[in-house]
């Protein structure tokens, strides 16, 4: 299915008709850079890379020193290159850059409730920082560019939406010389950092009797990390003048997910959906543990993920909403 946004073309795909074997391939001898690398999605690449793609190197670009020093000792391997940095830093991508053949930019603030109560962070690396990649990338002649982006980027109603949104914008203005561009649009990815099924599992292990879930009627769409690897990986390959991918994904409710992770822990526990009326006044006072969304989002904030849930539906074809049931029979 093919989406026309302007100069954008929007790609979306059920599923992919390709082995990951054959995209890896791609990689034989070349030298990757990955701007926030020591993330989920940053972890399971270079893993991918070392272990089965014949790499030249793998340069990781990332502003957490404990990371880099975990990713270290994970992978042992004189391939990796490990390189402290920030995306907001011009010069320190232009010195790091050098030499890559493809980048693949997953540097972004991401949490919802800090890019709220931090907008101007957000901006400075989910707009700034890839513009940064981009334009470094095209200076050095690099093959291709790939950038990760997220289903709240479709009409979004939040700071994290928004910047990347103009992220995707900004990668696909760069399209039309040398260096090839291309975005994939992701949606809940599980188990990784900041998943809301690993965040449950700690709550439900840690005894407590209260899951916090701003909305029963919320929806989030579901891959795997394998999934997201495979989807950007093709993406390099197909990808010429700013394309944004998007795969078909199941959806789930997040009530369900809860109740569901509930009886499997034999644990009886209740919604704590009392934090999202005073998330205004709270945000304005400093940080809070809770996800939530300012007061003039609460009360409709159900009806706006519907509307975002049935958008990239549109957008993806038909994507089911799991059921109950299916949760528990894929656990």
């Amino acid at each position: 299915m093919y989406w026309s946004r302007g100069t954008t073309e929007l790609k979306t795909m059920s599923y992919l008709k390709v082995e990951r074997s054959e995209l890896l391939e791609l990689l034989r001898d070349k030298r990757v850079f990955v701007t926030g690398g020591t993330g989920s999605f940053g972890s399971t690449f270079v893993d991918l890379c070392l272990s089965t793609a014949a790499v030249a190197s793998v340069t990781v670009f990332s502003r957490d020193e404990q990371k880099h020093v975990a990713l270290r000792r994970r992978f042992p391997d004189k391939r990796l290159r490990t390189m402290l940095g920030d995306v907001r830093d011009l010069e320190r991508l232009r010195f790091t850059m050098r030499g890559s053949d493809f980048v693949f930019n997953a540097a972004a603030l991401k949490h919802v409730h800090f890019t709220e109560a931090h907008p101007m962070e957000a901006v400075n690396t989910n707009i700034i920082g890839a513009f940064n990649v981009c334009q470094v990338a095209a200076e050095l002649g690099v093959e291709a560019v790939v950038d990760l982006s997220t289903d709240k980027a479709v009409e979004p109603v939040n700071a994290m939406g928004m910047t990347k949104a103009l992220q995707e914008r900004i990668v696909t203005s760069f399209a039309g010389g040398r260096t090839r561009f291309g975005v994939v649009r992701y949606g809940n990815v599980l188990a990784s950092n900041g998943s809301v099924v690993p965040y449950f599992k700690r709550l439900l292990e840690e005894g407590n009797d209260r899951l916090p879930i701003t909305d029963k009627r919320m929806t989030r769409f579901v891959l795997t990390l394998g999934d997201s690897v495979d989807l950007v990986l093709y993406a390099m390959r197909e990808c010429r003048n700013g394309e944004i991918y998007v795969l078909d994904l199941p959806a789930f409710l997040i009530a369900d997910v809860a109740e569901v992770m509930a009886e499997r822990a034999r644990s009886p526990v209740e919604f704590d959906s009392s934090f999202a009326s005073s998330a205004s006044s709270e945000a304005r006072s400093g940080f809070t543990p809770w996800l939530q969304p300012s007061r003039k989002w609460a009360s409709s904030s159900g009806s706006r993920c519907r509307t975002r849930s049935r958008r990239m539906s549109r957008m993806c074809g038909r994507s089911p909403i799991l059921t109950k049931a299916d949760l528990v029979y894929s656990r």
